[in-house]
């Protein structure tokens, strides 16, 4: 009788809508398992009509299943734990590659880590070789190696999960990883070299046929998200075994694992960008074998590799936009050299003066959650700004100097009232002015002075020759100036029709990208 009124527990615990009625399920059920004697075959019985059910069509039976599946995980006695621990691990894996919910996908990940902590935990008392080669965690290492090698392409999705659970497998056991960094490394970095040589053989290809196919966050999915969780994997591996991490991925490809990530700044997808951008920084914190930090060559081109991850305003997110800004300034000042400080002021430079997007591209955009995305002008140049305070902040007043007239551009240009700028964000004008009072204190007033009014009389004179260009051009070209107008007009047009387009889209609920203005506008109509 109590084995038949478990059996409506567990299905209740999957079934039930209430959740109130799955957490007490959950709780019966955990205390069942744990404290009521019964044999082995009865238990493993258990624990596979909970795996059975990690496919349940609806997302929150699946939850409740994890939520139970990590409960048993902690509080199993050891012996149990590492009998169910190959069945656990199999099941949980295809969950890992194959559930559409990322939340369910975020607590399979949290469930593989506390499995390979207890287990590494509980295997403490042996000794560590024998625990590492022939315990469950060695099979584990084991399969994770064949998923790995699976490299014609016949089962993408098997190779995305051996890609992930390495990377889970270093978060878990940590230091431990490096007996398995020859192994696992290598497969690793073969995996993201090529991806990132795949991806610019299609940037030549779309530049010899002129074509732009460069920015595309949803197209080729299983190419993003297996590079992505590679360079994630990686990361994880150089934090938990830093010094055999980078020497198994120099020995294996000959080159840092630095310069790998650098390569992956100019991924079409943002993900991998901020992915590689963080491998980029770990490298730079490690360094050992991860960089060249000899080569003033690797140091410089490095450096603008970064610089150029600001140049799409549509692949730029705050958090890669600081974790570049603090690399650039790493490489800039760790061992300053003129010459490459010189580049990446120059590189940078030309980047902020880069114009602002008109039209609704420019405007705020709002995820499904509600959480607020800037536009990716404000995060560039941001970000450019915050590089050239901290440079001048670190380096002396005399190295300062001659980099003024290039970094007071962007600032001059971002706290000036203009009618194109009088809608521009008001925290980074105001930041702009925090940096151009502090190059001030920094050089002196002289020298500042003097690079300010030869910088601002630049600028004005350049707003003054386009402005008398373009009123000769209606005198000298009539024909071209009635077709420029033509073609602003349509642009309007065009312009007008997407922000329809744009609104019906966010009342429908089709567009999964709402924008900020469009809802405030709605909302100030209704009322």
């Amino acid at each position: 009788e109590v084995y038949d009124a478990m059996k409506t527990v567990g299905n209740l615990l999957i079934r039930s809508r209430d959740p109130a009625v799955r957490r007490q399920c959950s709780e019966v059920s955990l205390a069942f398992l744990v404290d009521y004697p019964m044999g082995e075959k009865r238990i493993t019985s258990h624990i596979h009509f909970l795996v059975n059910n990690l496919s349940y069509p609806k997302a929150d039976g699946r939850k409740s299943v994890l939520e139970l599946l990590n409960q048993i995980i902690l509080k199993f006695p050891n012996e149990v734990l590492m009998k169910l621990s190959n069945l656990l691990f199999l099941a949980l894996t295809l969950r890992l590659a194959n559930d559409p919910d990322p939340t369910c996908r975020g607590m399979v990940s949290e469930l593989l880590v506390n499995l390979f902590q207890c287990l590494t935990t509980k295997n403490s008392q042996r000794s560590r070789k024998s625990s590492q080669r022939s315990g469950p965690l060695g099979v584990f290492f084991g399969n994770t190696k064949k998923w790995l090698q699976d490299t014609e392409g016949k089962k993408k999705s098997l190779q995305l999960a051996g890609v992930q659970v390495a990377g889970i497998l270093a978060r878990a056991v940590g230091s431990g990883f490096q007996a398995y960094a020859g192994d696992i490394i290598p497969l690793l970095i073969d995996i993201a070299v090529h991806a990132f040589e795949r991806n610019s053989k299609q940037r030549n290809a779309d530049i010899n046929t002129q074509t732009n196919n460069s920015i595309d966050e949803n197209g080729d999915s299983e190419a993003w998200n297996l590079a992505h969780h590679t360079v994630v994997a990686l990361t994880r591996a150089l934090k938990a075994s830093p010094r055999h991490t980078a020497k198994s991925a120099l020995k294996s490809s000959g080159i840092p694992l630095a310069t790998i990530a650098a390569n992956g700044l100019r991924f079409p997808h943002v993900w991998v960008r901020t992915a590689c951008a963080r491998l980029l920084g770990q490298c730079l914190a490690v360094r050992s074998e991860a960089v060249d930090e000899k080569s003033t060559d690797w140091i410089r081109e490095t450096a603008l590799s970064c610089c150029a991850g600001f140049v799409t305003d549509e692949l730029i997110t705050t958090t890669l936009g600081e974790q570049l800004a603090k690399n650039i300034l790493f490489l800039a000042t760790d061992q300053p050299d003129s010459d490459i400080i010189q580049a990446i002021a120059k590189r940078l430079g030309g980047i902020a003066r880069k114009s602002k997007p008109k039209g609704i591209s420019a405007m705020n955009l709002v995820s499904i959650s509600g959480e607020e995305k800037e536009p990716g002008w404000i995060i560039r140049r941001r970000s450019i700004i915050k590089v050239f305070g901290a440079l001048v902040a670190k380096l002396e007043a005399e190295r300062s100097i001659p980099l003024l007239s290039i970094i007071l551009r962007p600032m001059i240009m971002a706290t000036e009232d203009t009618p194109s700028s009088k809608n521009d964000n008001a925290p980074l004008k105001q930041l702009a002015q925090q940096v151009l009072d502090l190059i001030q204190k920094k050089v002196g007033d002289d020298h500042f002075a003097t690079a300010y009014t030869q910088v601002r009389g630049e600028i004005m004179g350049k707003r003054a020759e386009r402005a008398k260009r373009r009123k000769l051009e209606v005198v000298q070209d009539p024909q071209g100036a009635a077709r420029r107008k033509r073609q602003r007009t349509q642009k309007k047009i065009v312009a007008q029709k997407r922000q329809k387009a744009v609104r019906k889209a966010i009342r429908s609920g089709e567009l999964p990208v709402a924008r900020k203005r469009c809802q405030s506008r709605q909302k100030k109509r209704r009322v």
